[in-house]
């Protein structure tokens, strides 16, 4: 029965690129000229790697009733990934499979998409303050989307409104059933013509894919007024002794130029045993002509540990140029990326230089 349904799922994606009415592929590469770290002493590294080779393919059929997409290739998420849907009625779709892209997120610009059109692909600092495994990251306060293997589905009993629900299923080798059930993703969200709001639910303890812990998370984004974005995000872990993560962000964006904010505060429910943190970076960027523009990404994280009474502070600076229209269009990138621990940590200095072309 698991092996009809992998072919099943399987048909079904290679049938929607078949007939898919957008087939594309991207590739990226990025080289870091110089790389100087002063852990390594004085040592002058290079580095480079293909970020993405990666073809992908999406489709409609049967006046929408069934679509889907697959992505093959080297990019961040690995190896391949794919959806196949079925929209039996308008107000309900079901579908099987996963994006790395996430599905459902709740996240404005807070993350990957921070340093707009990909840079973070190329030039742009990410840092372990938005994806590592420090404590604080814009993760604990925004729902980033899901990312794995599940069975879901979306129903929208009117336009406004979406009820999501998503049961991880790994698609190699098999999961308690328990896990499975664990791990339910449940999601509400709805969507007003000033902005939208999202409640959304991950279950605990799903040992295939890591959970550790329940999280709820909430979201409003003002949409109405013209090039302003606000956005306020809310976080918690069903854990003892965690705190509650609140996030904001906010942009200003004209033809010729823009500003982008983010930041994410953890405030200690218990103070004596939890740690206080705040991350925000800024990013204004000047647009000087319909093919050249400049960025200037920058940021802190701090920490304030109570057993230690100590306040690591995480930095970067990271201002780069894009040449290549401001949207999805092949591009070239070139930067400079220092970041550093105003704790007397090690100083790391780069040179990057990026390219994506997609056709």
């Amino acid at each position: 029965m698991k092996k009809l349904i992998a072919i099943s799922v399987v048909f079904a994606l290679v049938a929607g690129v078949a007939f898919a009415v957008d087939l594309g592929a991207k590739v990226i590469g990025n080289v870091n000229v110089i790389d100087v770290n002063s852990a390594h002493g004085s040592s002058v590294k290079g580095s480079a790697e293909l970020k993405a080779v990666r073809i992908s393919g999406a489709a409609e059929v049967a006046d929408g009733t069934f679509g889907g997409f697959i992505r093959i290739g080297n990019d961040a998420g690995g190896g391949w990934h794919g959806v196949a849907w079925w929209k039996p009625i308008d107000q309900l779709k079901i579908g099987i499979g996963g994006d790395p892209d996430g599905i459902w997120g709740q996240s404005g610009f807070s993350g990957w998409g921070f340093t707009p059109y990909g840079a973070s692909d190329s030039v742009a600092y990410t840092g372990d303050h938005v994806w590592g495994g420090v404590k604080l990251n814009t993760r604990k306060a925004f729902y980033d989307g899901l990312d794995y293997d599940s069975f879901f589905i979306e129903i929208k009993p009117v336009d406004m409104v979406s009820i999501n629900i998503a049961l991880p299923f790994p698609f190699s080798g098999d999961a308690k059933l328990e896990d499975i059930f664990k791990g339910t993703i449940a999601q509400v969200a709805l969507n007003l013509s000033f902005g939208n709001f999202a409640f959304t639910f991950t279950g605990k303890d799903n040992a295939t894919y890591g959970m550790k812990a329940s999280q709820v998370f909430g979201y409003f984004n003002l949409s109405a007024i013209e090039n302003l974005t606000l956005g306020f995000g809310l976080g918690a872990d069903f854990l003892p002794d965690t705190p509650i993560y609140l996030g904001l962000l906010v942009g200003y964006e004209r033809d010729t130029w823009g500003v982008r904010f983010r930041s994410v505060i953890g405030i200690p429910v218990n103070p004596d045993k939890q740690d206080f943190g705040m991350l925000f970076d800024v990013l204004p960027y000047f647009v000087i002509n319909e093919n050249f523009s400049v960025f200037v990404n920058t940021g802190v994280r701090f920490e304030a540990i109570p057993k230690t009474a100590s306040v690591p502070t995480d930095w970067h600076i990271n201002p780069y140029i894009q040449v290549g229209d401001m949207g999805w269009g092949p591009k070239f990138y070139a930067g400079l990326d220092v970041s550093g621990n105003l704790s007397g940590g090690d100083v790391h200095f780069k040179l990057p230089i990026g390219i994506q072309v997609g056709f």
